[in-house]
């Protein structure tokens, strides 16, 4: 896809998005230049690109997302426990159930180690969504969204004991 701009401007493609091929207009206005500058920027803040973990100590773009099966995140819940939590400090992680099926994970495991979405089948209303309920609609203000809490944001490689989550 490719913008084609009215006779009367003039652009460039040499300035392309960071995460398109789609060209940013540069227009003769001033004004209009600072603006689509302003819109690349808000783009950035926004815009989420889904990439592989390689390890937990990878660098990686604030904007970068990692996708992982249920299988996938026990897994790393179970080898790597605590160090999930340093890990979702500075990223991003969606959680989502096997295959085609309308039941639900347990999200508990995967929010006390600080992955921030999960996904879930609303056609199902079992234990998992009720948790998601609970979790979301009177925290905060029922907003929709919970902080994180200082377990994530302030690890230093161990959980103290008075914020260690255990699931029964």
């Amino acid at each position: 896809f490719r913008a084609e701009p009215p006779a009367s401007r003039t652009t460039s493609v040499d300035m392309l998005s960071p995460f398109s091929s789609i060209p940013v207009l540069h227009m003769n206005c001033k004004k209009k230049a600072q603006i689509a500058q302003g819109l690349a920027e808000f783009n950035r803040c926004i815009y989420l690109v889904a990439r592989k973990m390689k390890s937990l100590g990878e660098e990686r773009c604030p904007c970068n997302i990692t996708s992982l099966s249920e299988a996938s995140a026990n897994k790393l819940v179970r080898d790597h426990g605590a160090h999930l939590n340093r890990y979702h400090r500075d990223n991003l992680t969606r959680i989502y159930p096997p295959g085609l099926t309308s039941a639900n994970l347990s999200p508990s495991p995967f929010w006390i180690h600080g992955a921030q979405l999960v996904a879930f089948n609303y056609q199902s209303m079992d234990r998992a969504a009720i948790l998601n309920e609970g979790m979301f609609r009177e925290q905060n203000g029922g907003f929709g969204y919970v902080l994180k809490p200082k377990s994530i944001l302030e690890y230093d490689g161990e959980v103290p004991a008075d914020q260690a989550l255990t699931l029964t």
